[in-house]
């Protein structure tokens, strides 16, 4: 199953390419001009390496406000961009997100710097390597015990009028169907059995990898904890189909 934000697609090994792709991003908003990205040129600005792509060096670059362009989230992409530019801006969104939030070594407090075409950072105190954590995280299609109906819910941190299944974090001694069971019950007060793994992808607004996972209600009787969701409801097929 090829899921819209992997970027397998990508050579990431050292290969020498013939020529290079630098896309543009402000404060961690990949640059679009309609559905295009923006492609800049790096002068002396923050760049990490993505890989290679139909023999061009991909790079993110973090550019300054003003850059031509429309910063845009992958929240609000348009449906008119590319599988595959998707993916390139959900990770360059991450690393350049990253190398914002690790200026300094978590250890000494000393400054660090981008090393290894951006892989990676130094501390200047220690030389110690700091890389790009990467947080499991699940995300899971309820059912309804009929199977003709999932949750939908909507978040405090989400746009307007965007829906999402249910999703959170690993923590430390579960498995992943324990974490399933756990913020299911937790965000909409239902318990869920058959627990069965789909696919995985990156999700870069988090830095996280994501583990997708059907399971059943046992019954159907939301219990919303207003913390963790703003709203969630039971939707059908049709109700899905229907326009916004």
């Amino acid at each position: 199953m090829k899921m819209p934000l992997s970027a397998g697609f990508l050579d990431r090994g050292k290969t020498q390419a013939q020529s290079a792709r630098y896309i543009g991003f402000v404060k961690g908003r990949v640059l679009l001009d309609r559905a295009q990205l923006v492609e800049v040129t790096p002068e002396d600005r923050l760049t990490a390496y993505l890989g290679i792509h139909k023999g061009r060096a991909v790079h993110a670059v973090d550019m300054p406000e003003g850059t031509k362009g429309r910063p845009t989230d992958l929240w609000l992409m348009p449906p008119e961009v590319s599988g595959e530019d998707l993916a390139l801006a959900a990770q360059g969104q991450y690393l350049l997100r990253w190398h914002a939030k690790n200026r300094f070594c978590a250890q000494t407090g000393a400054l660090t710097e981008p090393s290894d075409q951006g892989r990676k950072r130094i501390c200047l105190d220690t030389g110690a390597e700091i890389y790009p954590r990467i947080d499991p995280a699940v995300i899971m299609l309820v059912q309804s015990p009929d199977l003709q109906r999932i949750i939908l819910a909507h978040t405090h941190a989400m746009p307007p009028g965007l829906h999402s299944l249910l999703a959170g974090y690993v923590e430390p001694g579960e498995t992943l169907e324990d974490t399933v069971r756990r913020e299911t019950f937790e965000e909409a007060g239902l318990m869920v059995d058959q627990v069965q793994y789909v696919a995985s992808q990156p999700w870069a607004l988090s830095g996280s990898i994501m583990i997708g996972f059907t399971c059943v209600a046992k019954d159907e009787t939301l219990n919303i904890d207003p913390e963790e969701l703003e709203s969630a409801a039971w939707y059908s097929r049709a109700d899905i189909a229907k326009p916004i």
